[in-house]
């Protein structure tokens, strides 16, 4: 099971209660393949929760960010040779 599963068969209500409802924050840490998928699965948490297109649930979650109601921290390995 992946978070992006976690948020959208576990967490939806909260995350559009945490995003949406409450103007709170929601902070998602996870490695660099799956910041993609996060943000598609919160775009279409969003769109079907709110009503509103993908086009709309996008640049609402582009706004989010700017806003810094939401976090997506990235983490990657770097392997270093000596």
């Amino acid at each position: 099971m992946y978070v992006q599963d976690v948020l959208r068969n576990t967490l939806a209500e909260e995350v559009v209660q945490v995003l949406h409802q409450r103007a709170g924050h929601l902070y998602v840490c996870g490695s660099l393949s799956m910041a993609g998928d996060v943000a598609r699965t919160i775009e279409g948490i969003l769109a079907h929760r709110l009503g509103i297109s993908a086009p709309q649930a996008s640049q609402y979650l582009s706004r989010l960010k700017v806003n810094s109601f939401l976090l997506l921290l990235i983490f990657y390995n770097i392997v270093f040779n000596n």
